[in-house]
């Protein structure tokens, strides 16, 4: 990976090792929700991107992001369990279980079963884990379950596990057969 994707790398594996090394010792990780997001394990698929633009995350999500330029973060916690943190700072819900951060700076987590994260900067550095969909407009560079970097696709990524850099074992049957 590029030189940016090696600090997304260590962002990811800092974030990881924060949140499951207070699972594994029996106390709540920093920020305290994501010790909860944790505790039911689930296979999941991940996403590293970098770049500037518009990210739309959405499903059952853990997300570890850094914006070191000011960016609008929009959430909404469809289930009602969402928590996030923005540069140490809980970020609250209001009553319909929307939240908007502008001018947001600094590292991001946030963790929920039904989350909707969007985050819109010149410069964004993000990882999560989870089921769910990834929406990318802008540019920038990508990693899907750790397989190959490529630029910010046009659709839509499915997060879950296996769901990029697979490819069939066989080949797909056609209908036409080989005969010799």
């Amino acid at each position: 990976m590029t030189r940016r994707g090696n600090h997304l790398l260590a962002l990811a594996a800092t974030a990881a090792a924060v949140t499951l090394g207070g699972v594994a010792m029996g106390q709540a990780a920093t920020p305290p929700a994501l010790a909860t997001a944790h505790a039911e394990r689930q296979a999941s698929g991940q996403i590293q991107l970098s770049g500037g633009g518009l990210v739309n995350l959405t499903g059952r999500l853990a997300i570890s992001a850094n914006l070191p330029s000011r960016g609008v973060l929009r959430l909404i916690d469809r289930a009602g369990d969402a928590s996030v943190h923005v540069a140490g700072r809980p970020v609250r819900f209001n009553r319909n279980r929307r939240a908007a951060v502008r001018g947001a700076r600094g590292i991001v987590f946030a963790s929920g079963s039904d989350l909707v994260f969007l985050v819109t900067g010149g410069r964004i550095e993000l990882s999560a884990a989870g089921i769910g969909r990834a929406a990318l407009r802008g540019s920038g560079r990508v990693r899907v379950n750790l397989g190959r970097e490529r630029a910010w696709p046009r659709g839509a990524i499915t997060l879950a596990p296996g769901a990029a850099g697979r490819t069939p074992k066989r080949p797909i049957a056609t209908g036409k057969s080989r005969r010799r």
